[in-house]
């Protein structure tokens, strides 16, 4: 008999349900068509989502976000021309003048340890294989700021998206 257990995020790594329904998120690749299926998706998510093309002009976007409404999350291509996402997340996380250092999610099309390997050494929260679907997306996102955070609530406080807990199934 095989027993799983789901474990809880702590109260530490819970984002508060109506923030991350709003989230604010830096799509970071070279490539539009790529840019554009990522904004999509998180767009359908009801995030906030902003688009730049290069390493660069991310550090730039990051730098010039309202304090009171900084980027939470950004996807990072791996492979740029000039400042590759390797080195742009690396800027990112060691800013010194960000007051709140974004979540990184590396993304890449290339299924190599050495990527993997990269992202981990830099402390990088996620790391994605193009093409990305959508489900992998979200549940990725959610994996790292806590599931519960992730069930959309209208107004009355209802679960729109009709997601069930398995205490609800059993």
């Amino acid at each position: 008999e095989v027993k799983l257990e789901l474990g809880e995020a702590s109260e530490e790594e819970l984002v508060d349900r109506s923030s991350l329904g709003r989230l604010k998120v830096l799509v970071v690749d070279d490539m539009a068509s790529a840019r554009q299926m990522l904004e999509t998706t998180l767009e359908s998510f009801e995030y906030r989502v902003d688009c730049v093309s290069s390493g660069q002009d991310a550090l730039k976007a990051l730098e010039n976000a309202p304090v009171d409404d900084p980027y939470k999350l950004v996807l990072m291509d791996w492979k740029m021309p000039e400042m590759d996402g390797v080195e742009a997340s690396r800027l990112i996380k060691s800013h010194q003048s960000l007051q709140d250092v974004p979540t990184i999610i590396m993304v890449t099309a290339y299924d190599r340890q050495e990527v993997m390997s990269e992202a981990s050494e830099l402390g990088l929260e996620g790391c994605l294989i193009k093409p990305v679907t959508p489900s992998t997306l979200l549940d990725t996102i959610l994996g790292i700021f806590g599931r519960s955070a992730g069930v959309k609530q209208n107004a009355e406080g209802q679960d729109v998206w009709k997601i069930r807990t398995l205490d609800e199934i059993a």
